[in-house]
């Protein structure tokens, strides 16, 4: 774990996973809160919780298996909750923590996925790309059915590959684009593009 001083940043925790898991490969993390967040782990097929105390990581309450999982991305939603997603079950999926265990809330089939990404807008909604569809979508979690539903127009990311997108407000997300080496920042609305190099 890092904190950032404004000038630098500064290693406050670290945990080898792998002694709590047994194993370590292609781990995802998501922040609940300062102390708290949510860690998926490709090759134990585990989403555990782990808290921050002074300089050490801990893990708190049980693990949850998530059988079958690959390459799997992570996005907070609240403190007790998050959505995921992996390209071998191709699942938008809904989560949430009660303090002790992980319990799955509802999911929805998304179909064939590449590199993907994930991040939250809100408590309820997720935008998600990735490099086999080339677009941005929009999915909003309804409580009612336990299901994942989109919303509103695609945004066509044709000929660029995403590794990372991030919520900066409700409004607004920036993604990285590796195509043309820049930052590229976009509204709720999917435009206009403000792209910023990447040095």
């Amino acid at each position: 774990m890092y904190f950032f001083n404004l000038f630098n940043w500064v290693i406050v925790a670290s945990l080898n996973i792998a002694t709590v898991t047994g194993s370590a490969t292609n781990p995802t993390v998501a922040a609940l809160s300062s102390t708290l967040m949510a860690v998926i782990v490709e090759s134990s097929e585990t989403l555990q919780t782990y808290e921050l105390s002074g300089n050490t990581l801990t893990a708190v309450g049980n693990a949850m298996t998530l059988t079958g999982i690959e390459n799997p991305k992570v996005t907070a939603l609240s403190s007790t909750e998050i959505a995921m997603i992996d390209t071998n079950l191709e699942v938008l999926r809904k989560l949430s923590w009660d303090g002790t265990d992980w319990t799955e809330d509802g999911n929805s089939s998304l179909g064939a996925m590449g590199v993907h990404s994930i991040s939250a807008l809100d408590g309820r909604t997720v935008v998600l790309s990735d490099t086999t569809n080339q677009e941005f979508r929009a999915y909003k979690y309804i409580s009612d059915s336990s299901s994942w539903e989109e919303i509103g127009n695609q945004y066509s990311v044709l000929g660029e590959v995403v590794y990372g997108i991030s919520c900066v407000s409700g409004n607004n997300l920036t993604y990285a684009n590796s195509t043309d080496e820049k930052i590229h920042s976009i509204g709720i609305n999917w435009g206009p593009e403000r792209p910023i190099k990447l040095t």
